[in-house]
């Protein structure tokens, strides 16, 4: 069945790629010859300068991390200064000095030049010839560190050393670690069962052995012929003569109806790109670097135009690994190694398909060879086949920041995670592209093309897998008698924890798949495999595994000052079936005593002469057969000759508490010298004579030493440490007084016997709060305060001491004024009571026949007396005030009699005045009795 009408399509196609014009070749310009000059200075990059600014370089940083800081500043300084172009290697850095400062060589220029013309740079403090160098693991490739200005301006960001910091680049897979211990030995094959591989690649061309192209094996037909491209079928030469999709391709439907307009484009160069991820040549000053630049490709072409068939990737497969398939001749360039950057839909059952896929993956493994696969670009949909087979390692692809990248496939059968790329740009520039080796042709090779993706977007799961691969290839090359079970086991057990954080905000964690697209997500290990690669953790748990044991043998075994002294590594065993193929030796301190080596500095025998007495050390670097690391140091003591040996005795003191009197150290020497003490810690503990003061808490390390004599040699010094306890501290904290709501509390004042500062907290929150001495008072009650010295090294935490009292309310008054007697029917006054406290008065009527209180407002119902109370109720601050009360007389309202007019304007006879009228109203009041009240 073909790939396609499986729903199988190339992982290559979910990722957006355009090939970018041919690469110059550098081979020309950047290879230097053995008789130019070497220069060699040292450059110190003022504190501002923008290359500074842009990365910090940390004291802390490990060798091949500072190396990448430092290669980014030189690569930049040699584009502006020029020296890149006119230098036959560019500028280079070796090793940094400080956070500004680098060792920069460069060949065919003197080194009083080069500091002269590097001096001249905006950006440098200083440059002066330097006369050291050291080696480092980390490749001299330009496009590994910084890529030229037709690359991503993070060079292969996916090899280096990951960074520690949420949101930076975290998931890159520690290479330099790895290449440290070893760098790929020829005799480990990938196999890349992929489109072919353009052979003609400068980066690959001394990469590969032998190869086959599978496509068209299962048929002859002329939809084959078309779906190979290369005008002919299955044969030994798997080149990739490009797999583009035209129009005319679909029109004509000389490819089958399985290839649609979904299939138009470009040629992919897919095999081209994963080769050089996984190989490409390193540490030639030219392009990039491969994962294991020192093993070899066995190109397996598989895929032609539109995918392609299942029987010729089982095949593939098949006789990738040594075994026989019918009509094909034997493999000569087994492979250890599969890579599989394709895959689709359809599961991987016991029958069908599944089943054709899980027979060839358990005859590929039982032959030693590990498949790596990619689980897909489906979006967060589930891992399809042959990802989903048992048995192999299955690879899903991260976003720099260590989130899943939104295009790959998730699921349970994911082995590990690694790099796959991503643009974080929607568009221009691809900011994190999976940089390698590639074709500028658009439809048919340009022959001889050295072209790399640069800045197009070569993302996708397919990438993240041949970064899997290669370091596969590695530990394979430090122990190759590792199964594929042990290889997951390794890759497994050594991975990184996914991250939680740093990816883009408000992502989820990732979930089961479903038919819902998933995209950037936090991985899970149910999700995304183990955790995230680390090449370097992996290759040092297969070197761990061969089981090495190093020793540096003496002759004679007890050296004397002026006596030849050879020291020899031929005892050692670097694992079984492994042998040394080279060693290097080292002086890591003369001691005083000895300047270098008489001889043999790159054998397993060397020799030297020490020129007094006293100790050294030296330290080796063994690489087996297979170029896998070993190193080892070892110090070395040399008595004088005619000096008897001595021994001392020390023992030391225990029991010791920070704070207590100066102790005696006791120590003799065999020789009966007096023995002299010295201290390694000064912070914690100083020697005089032997007083040993007591400093602080702490580890106090004291070294006893008797240098000898005439008659006898200095003795070794002998080192004791011991621990200083902490002394126990009190604290003083006065009584508080009792205090009132409204006053300004105290400020709160404890001392500990130590000095150290004193802390407080209120375990009564609600009546009061501390902020460092402050106290506020919150509402009534009792409040309790907490004084703490947490101790430090020299102190014990002292007891807790607790203070508490009480809080009472504030009281409050009420001013009342009185109120004027009024009249009914007229408007009373608005009430204007005032507490002391600010609170807001209420008011109560005593006569409701009479007045009535609504709010602040009085309303008069009848004649009589009104009686008024104020009061307040008070709060958490302040108590109820005492209510006062205000009575005024209700009058009746006057009547007004208007007399009749009489015909005469005489007096006499008229009405009842007003007046009267009033004096009669009252009387009948008074003989009713006074107010009614209600029955």
């Amino acid at each position: 069945m073909k790939l396609s009408t499986l729903g199988l399509s190339l992982i290559l196609m979910a990722g957006i790629w355009a090939p970018s014009a041919p690469a110059q070749s550098l081979a020309a310009t950047l290879t230097a010859t053995s008789n130019e000059a070497q220069a060699r200075v040292i450059v110190r990059f003022k504190p501002a300068a923008a290359s500074v600014r842009a990365k910090a370089l940390s004291v802390s940083m490990s060798r091949a991390a500072a190396q990448d800081v430092a290669q980014t500043r030189a690569t930049g300084l040699g584009l502006r200064s020029g020296l890149n172009s006119r230098t036959r290697q560019g500028l280079r850095a070796l090793r940094s000095l400080d956070e500004r400062t680098h060792v920069i060589v460069a060949s065919g220029i003197s080194s009083a030049a080069l500091a002269q013309q590097l001096a001249l740079d905006s950006e440098v403090e200083l440059a002066v010839v330097d006369q050291r160098r050291r080696h480092t693991r980390v490749p001299n490739d330009p496009f590994y560190s910084t890529a030229l200005p037709s690359g991503p301006s993070v060079g292969q960001w996916y090899l280096k050393t990951p960074s520690s910091v949420p949101g930076e680049v975290v998931s890159s897979i520690n290479a330099p670690a790895a290449w440290d211990i070893n760098t790929g030995h020829s005799s480990i094959i990938v196999a890349v069962l992929d489109t072919g591989i353009r052979k003609d690649h400068p980066e690959l061309a001394g990469q590969i052995v032998g190869g086959y192209d599978m496509v068209g094996l299962s048929s002859s037909s002329s939809q084959a012929t078309a779906t190979a491209n290369d005008g002919d079928g299955a044969d030994a030469d798997a080149s990739d003569p490009g797999d583009w999709v035209s129009q005319a391709d679909i029109n004509g439907g000389t490819l089958g109806s399985a290839c649609d307009a979904t299939d138009i484009g470009n040629s992919s160069w897919h095999g081209t790109r994963v080769a050089g991820l996984i190989a490409a040549t390193a540490n030639n000053n030219v392009g990039m670097a491969g994962v294991a630049w020192g093993v070899k490709i066995l190109p397996v072409r598989v895929l032609g135009k539109c995918g392609g068939y299942d029987s010729d990737i089982i095949a593939a497969m098949k006789w990738s690994a040594g075994i026989s398939v019918p009509g094909l001749p034997a493999n000569p360039n087994v492979a250890k190694v599969l890579n599989m950057s394709l895959g689709g839909s359809g599961s991987c059952g016991s029958t069908g398909t599944g089943g054709l896929y899980r027979d060839a993956i358990t005859q590929v493994t039982a032959r030693g060879a590990s498949i790596v696969v990619a689980a897909g670009n489906s979006e967060g949909l589930a891992v399809g086949l042959p990802g989903n087979c048992p048995g192999v390692i299955t690879v899903t692809g991260l976003r720099h920041v260590g989130s899943k990248v939104g295009f790959s496939s998730i699921g349970p059968e994911v082995s590990i995670a690694a790099p796959g790329g991503n643009c974080v740009n929607l568009s221009g520039a691809c900011l994190y592209p999976m940089f390698s080796t590639t074709n500028s042709g658009i439809t048919t090779p340009v022959v001889g093309d050295a072209s790399y993706t640069n800045n197009g977007a070569s993302v996708g799961t397919s990438f993240s897998t041949p970064v899997v691969a290669g370091t596969v290839a590695l530990m394979l090359s430090v122990r190759p008698s590792m199964t594929p079970a042990e290889v997951l086991s390794a890759l497994r057990s050594t991975a990184r924890p996914f991250v939680s954080s740093g990816g883009t905000a408000g992502i989820p964690q990732c979930t089961a798949p479903t038919a819902t697209a998933q995209d950037e997500c936090y991985c899970t290990t149910s999700t995304c495999g183990a955790g995230m690669l680390d090449a370097g953790a992996a290759l040092a748990a297969a070197r761990a595994a061969n089981g090495a044991a190093l020793q540096i043998s003496s002759n004679p075994a007890a050296p004397l000052a002026g006596q030849a002294l050879s020291l020899s590594v031929s005892g050692s065993t670097l694992g079984s079936g492994r042998s040394i193929a080279s060693a290097a030796w080292s002086l890591s301190a003369g001691g005083g005593i000895v300047s270098g080596f008489s001889s043999g500095a790159s054998t397993q025998t060397v020799t030297l002469t020490p020129s007094g007495a006293g100790s050294f050390s030296v330290s080796v670097q063994l690489i087996d057969d297979l170029g896998t690391v070993h190193s080892l140091t070892r110090s070395i003591s040399v008595t004088a000759v005619g000096s008897a040996a001595q021994t001392i005795s020390f023992t030391a003191p225990t029991g010791l508490v920070f704070g207590q009197p100066s102790v005696s150290l006791l120590a003799t020497a065999s020789s009966g010298l007096t023995v002299s003490f010295s201290s390694s810690t000064p912070a914690v503990c100083s020697v005089s004579g032997s007083s040993l003061s007591l400093l602080a808490g702490g580890s106090c390390t004291v070294q006893a030493s008797q240098p000898g004599n005439a008659v006898f040699a200095a003795a070794p010094s002998l080192s004791r440490s011991f621990t200083v306890g902490p002394a126990a501290q009190t604290l003083s904290f006065p009584a508080l007084a009792d205090q009132q709501m409204g006053t300004a509390a105290p400020a709160l004042s404890a001392t500990a016997s130590s000095g150290l500062a004193v802390s407080f907290e209120s375990s009564t929150p609600t009546v009061c709060s501390v902020s460092g001495t402050a106290l506020s008072l919150l509402s009534s009650g009792v409040c309790t305060v907490l004084a703490k010295q947490a101790g430090n090294s020299s102190y014990q935490a002292a007891a807790e001491v607790a203070r508490s009292f009480n809080v009472a309310l504030a009281p409050q008054t009420l001013s009342f004024p009185a109120i004027a007697n009024q009249v009914l029917g007229t408007a009373a006054p608005a009430l204007a009571a005032t507490a002391s406290s600010g609170l807001p008065v209420s008011y109560s009527s005593g006569s409701t026949a009479v007045c009535s209180v609504s709010g602040n407002s009085v309303s008069l119902l009848a004649v009589g007396t009104c009686t008024l109370t104020a009061s307040q109720a008070g709060n958490s601050s302040f108590a109820a005030a005492a209510p006062v009360s205000q009575s005024f007389a209700v009058a009746a309202a006057p009547v007004v009699v208007t007399p009749t007019p009489s015909s005469n304007s005489g007096g006499g006879g008229g009405a009842f005045s007003a007046w009267w009228l009033g004096l009669l109203a009252l009387a009948a009041w008074a003989l009713r009795g006074g107010p009614q009240r209600p029955r």
